[in-house]
C-alpha cells in the first residue's frame, strides 16, 4: 500500500506555468514544450517518503538548470525550517539545519525557483514527505471567477491558512488553470481560512492592491472534496479620494472622485459653492465654471466633503492654458437626436446671453427654415427647442455674434448636421423581473456597452423603450445595499462583492416592435 501511494505521487507536478525550454545545437534547434523536469526515480529520498529523517533532498533534472531567487521561492509548509538551495551539475540540492516536527506531513514548494538555462522557463513544483507513518492525503478543489464578469480566472493563487491570514505564508496553496480551477493536495483534516489572490509579485503574500476572493467563514476539510461554490475575485475598494481635476479653457473645470460625491460640500479656494454653481455628470463627477483668464490666479484648490469623502486637490494653471479655444459639445448620439429629446449645446465658458435672430434651423430635404420655439440658457448649457414633426435631416447654424460668452467669443460659425430619429425606428422590451424579490439593478447590454439601466425595488415589470434594432443581453446586479449600483467586496470586513447574474442569450429587438421577456433568477454558480 505504501508503494502504491508513493507511485501515485508524481513529482513536479503542478506544471501550472510550464512553458517552453530551449534544446539544441549552437546553430539553434527546436523548442521543447515543457519546462525542466525532475527525474522522479532518482530523487533522494523519494518523493512521498514516510518516516522521513533526512535534512537533505537531492533532485536530479533532465537538463541543466539555474536558480531564481531560491531564498524567497523555495519554502517548506508548514514553515518549520529554513531551506538552503545549491546546484551540482543537473542536481538541485535542498538542505536545512532545523529539526522538523514529528508525525507531520511537509510540502516543499519550488515556486518558480527552477529555470531553464537558456530560455528561463519555469514551473511550480512540490515535493512531499512525512516525518510520521503516513502522508496527509485530503484534497480540495475550487473554481475562481471574476466577480463582475463571472469569467474564469487563470494563474490565481488559492491559499488555505490554519491561523490568521495577515502577513503569513499560506499553510497550503495551489494555482488556477485556464478554466479557473485549482486543486490543493496533501491537506490534513482541519478548519481553514480560504482566500484567492493575484499574487502579482509572486511572494505568496496578499497585498492590498491585489484582487482577492474569500470565504467569509472558515471551511472544514475532513474529506477530499470539490467545492460547489465559486470564489469570486474582486478589486479592493480604494481609499476615498479625488482622482482628478481637469481644466478646459477658458473657464470650465471637471472634478472626479472614486466615491459618490452626492450631497457634498464643495469649496473653491476656501469659499463654499452653492449647489447651482456646479453640475453633476454622474455621482462621481461634476463640472463647475470659474473665470481665470483675466486674473492672477495660478493655482486652484478644491475641497470635497461628505460622509464618504473628505479630500483636497490643487491644480496649477499656466497662462498659455488660459488662452485655449472654447470647446463646444452636444448631446447627439451618432449625430442623431431622438424625437422626444431636446437639442443641447454646452460650452467651456459661461453663456451671458443669446441673440435668437442669429440661430438658424434648416430642413435639408427642401432647404426650408424650421421655426425655433425657444432658446434656454443655463450657465454653460444651451437648449434649442423646436417641433420635430416631419423632419428627418436638419442643419443648425449659429453665427459668431449669436452667443455672448464671458471670457471668450466665437471665432467661427457653429454648424451642426444631424438626423431626427422617429420613435417607430426603435423597438421595446417589456421586461418582467417579478421573480426577483430583492432590490436589483438591470443593465441592458448591446455588445459590451450598457445602453439602459433600470432599478427594481422588489421585482415587477418595466417597459424598456427606444432600443435600436439589435441583439441585447442583460446583467442583473443583486443590489444588497440598495444604492443602485454594483459594489465590490471588502477583505477586512469579510464582505462579498454583490452577486451578478448574466443573461447572455441574445434577445433580438426589431424596429417598431415590442417583445416580452421574463428574467428567471440564476442559481449561485450559473
Amino acid at each position: 500500500m505504501h508503494m502504491a501511494f508513493r507511485s501515485f505521487l508524481v513529482f513536479g507536478i503542478l506544471l501550472i506555468l510550464a512553458s517552453c525550454a530551449q534544446i539544441g545545437t549552437l546553430s539553434g534547434g527546436e523548442k521543447d514544450e515543457i519546462a525542466p523536469k525532475p527525474i522522479e526515480s532518482k530523487v533522494e529520498p523519494l518523493n512521498g517518503s514516510t518516516y522521513f529523517m533526512s535534512k537533505t533532498v537531492t533532485i536530479p533534472f533532465d537538463e541543466y538548470i539555474k536558480l531564481n531567487n531560491p531564498t524567497d521561492n523555495i519554502l517548506i509548509v508548514p514553515p518549520h525550517a529554513k531551506i538552503e538551495a545549491s546546484l551540482h551539475k543537473k542536481n538541485l540540492i535542498l538542505n536545512w539545519k532545523d529539526t522538523l516536527e514529528e508525525n507531520t506531513t511537509y510540502t516543499i514548494y519550488l515556486n518558480r525557483a527552477v529555470k531553464d538555462i537558456r530560455e528561463g522557463k519555469d514551473s511550480l513544483m512540490q515535493y512531499v514527505f512525512s516525518t510520521g507513518a503516513f502522508i496527509d492525503s485530503l484534497s480540495y478543489k475550487v473554481n475562481v471567477v471574476d466577480a463582475f464578469s463571472n469569467a474564469p480566472i487563470s494563474g490565481c493563487l488559492v491559499a488555505l491558512y490554519e491561523n490568521k491570514i495577515d502577513s503569513v505564508l499560506p499553510t497550503y496553496f495551489s494555482q488556477t488553470d485556464k478554466t479557473g480551477w485549482a486543486s490543493i493536495k496533501y491537506i490534513k483534516k482541519g478548519a481553514y481560512s480560504l482566500i484567492a489572490f493575484e499574487d502579482k509579485n509572486k511572494d505568496l503574500l496578499y497585498q492590498k492592491t491585489e484582487r482577492i476572493a474569500l470565504r467569509s467563514n472558515k471551511i472544514l476539510i475532513d474529506s477530499s472534496s470539490v467545492d460547489s461554490s465559486r470564489l469570486r475575485l474582486f478589486s479592493p475598494e480604494l481609499p476615498p479620494n479625488i482622482t482628478s481635476l481637469k481644466y478646459q479653457a477658458p473657464g470650465l473645470f471637471e472634478l472626479e472622485a472614486n466615491r459618490s460625491i452626492d450631497n457634498a460640500n464643495i469649496y473653491l479656494n476656501r469659499k463654499k459653492l452653492n449647489t447651482s454653481e456646479f453640475k453633476f455628470l454622474n455621482d462621481h463627477k461634476f463640472t463647475f465654471l470659474h473665470s481665470v483668464k483675466d486674473t492672477s490666479i495660478k493655482t486652484l484648490e478644491v475641497i470635497v466633503q461628505n460622509e464618504l469623502i473628505n479630500d483636497t486637490i490643487s491644480l496649477r494653471i499656466l497662462e498659455k492654458e488660459k488662452l485655449g479655444k472654447t470647446k463646444i459639445a452636444n448631446n447627439l448620439e451618432n449625430l442623431s437626436l431622438y424625437e422626444k429629446d431636446t437639442l443641447r449645446l454646452n460650452f467651456t465658458d459661461q453663456i451671458l446671453k443669446t441673440n435668437a435672430s442669429q440661430f438658424h434651423l434648416k430642413n435639408k430635404k427642401d432647404s426650408s427654415e424650421v421655426k425655433i420655439d425657444k432658446i434656454e440658457e443655463n450657465q454653460n448649457y444651451l437648449s434649442i427647442i423646436f417641433s420635430k414633426k416631419g423632419l428627418k435631416d436638419v442643419l443648425l447654424k449659429v453665427d459668431t455674434n449669436g452667443i455672448e460668452l464671458k471670457d471668450s467669443q466665437l471665432k467661427d460659425t457653429i454648424k451642426l448636421d444631424f438626423t431626427i430619429k422617429e420613435e417607430k425606428e426603435f423597438g421595446a422590451i417589456n421586461l418582467d423581473a417579478s421573480l426577483y424579490t430583492q432590490p436589483i439593478v438591470v443593465e441592458v447590454l448591446n455588445g459590451e456597452t450598457v445602453v439602459k439601466t433600470l432599478h427594481f425595488s422588489s421585482g415587477g415589470k418595466k417597459l424598456i423603450e427606444r432600443l435600436e434594432p439589435a441583439d441585447y443581453k442583460f446583467r442583473v446586479i443583486i443590489d444588497q445595499n440598495k444604492n443602485g449600483k454594483w459594489d465590490t467586496g471588502d477583505f477586512n470586513s469579510k464582505i462579498q462583492p454583490e452577486e451578478i447574474h448574466l443573461f447572455l442569450e441574445a434577445t433580438k429587438v426589431r424596429a417598431n416592435w415590442e417583445i416580452d421577456l421574463k428574467l428567471i433568477p440564476k442559481k449561485a454558480n450559473e
